[in-house]
């Protein structure tokens, strides 16, 4: 259910979430709100993927389970229009703006 908001691209060994705004919940929420919940699961995430042969099978499987419970979250922060409500920080903001 959040088609409209995230998509993947890159490479199949370097993978990048795309989080794109919404009527609800700008990118940087989106992301701020997922960074807080994947990091509250001991995932260290930035938007991408790095695959390895270092990463065995179960670790793929727990990244998957940390999505499956922080899309819910970013989906309802979306359907409230409210995401600022659901983080426990401010939003990220862009680095570079283009004048």
């Amino acid at each position: 259910g959040l088609g409209e908001c995230l998509s993947m691209a890159g490479h199949s060994s370097w993978t990048f979430l795309v989080i794109k705004d919404t009527a609800g919940c700008t990118m940087w929420e989106a992301k701020t709100l997922l960074m807080q919940e994947l990091l509250a699961q001991g995932i260290l995430w930035i938007g991408t993927h790095n695959l390895n042969y270092a990463h065995a099978e179960a670790d793929i499987v727990r990244l998957l389970d940390a999505y499956d419970r922080a899309f819910p979250l970013l989906r309802r922060a979306i359907d409230t229009g409210r995401p600022g409500d659901f983080l426990r920080c401010d939003p990220l903001q862009p680095l570079f703006k283009i004048r």
